[in-house]
């Protein structure tokens, strides 16, 4: 089921970070539909590091040709520290409109490290310093088939359907 602008409803919810427990571990749910092609910016519940994790679009292995090559890149998840206020949380995708500028601040940078999207569902991340803060990461350009290729599955079946047919009526 699609939302308005085309959101798959299972990315409908709000981007937000739960409370921490007295450990200091806390979970934070990210939606890039939050505003079509990146999330609100969500406050941390404790101090967190700035840095970039980068997705690397699912099922390619990560290693330095891909990671270089930023067509490889899907979404950029932003950790901001702030003075005076809470730190923030941010995903970006790659339909954003200064994802290439992000993609260059990212570059310049020397804190950045990179996981594998999920093929499907969220792409958690854990991080923090005692790796207890996970970050789901919900990315609504998961690929879904385009409505032609049902039209083609359906014409394959008819298809064979009807060379099996054939064939029978051969014999």
């Amino acid at each position: 089921m699609l939302l308005a602008g085309g959101v798959p409803a299972i990315y409908a919810a709000t981007s937000s970070c739960g409370s921490a427990s007295p450990t200091g571990a806390f979970t934070c749910n990210l939606y890039d539909s939050d505003h079509g092609e990146y999330s609100n910016a969500v406050n941390t519940p404790t101090d967190i590091n700035p840095g970039y994790i980068v997705l690397i679009e699912p099922g390619l292995i990560l290693n330095s040709a891909n990671e270089s090559n930023t067509v490889n890149w899907s979404d950029i998840l932003v950790f901001t520290v702030n003075t005076g206020i809470p730190d923030t949380a941010q995903l970006f995708s790659e339909g954003y409109s200064g994802y290439s500028s992000l993609i260059h601040t990212v570059q310049n940078s020397t804190d950045y490290a990179f996981i594998s999207e999920a093929a499907s569902g969220p792409t958690t991340y854990v991080g923090g310093t005692n790796g207890n803060h996970t970050y789901n990461l919900y990315s609504s350009d998961v690929a879904t088939p385009e409505p032609s290729t049902f039209g083609w599955l359906g014409l394959t079946a008819f298809g064979i359907v009807f060379a099996a047919r054939k064939l029978l009526a051969q014999q």
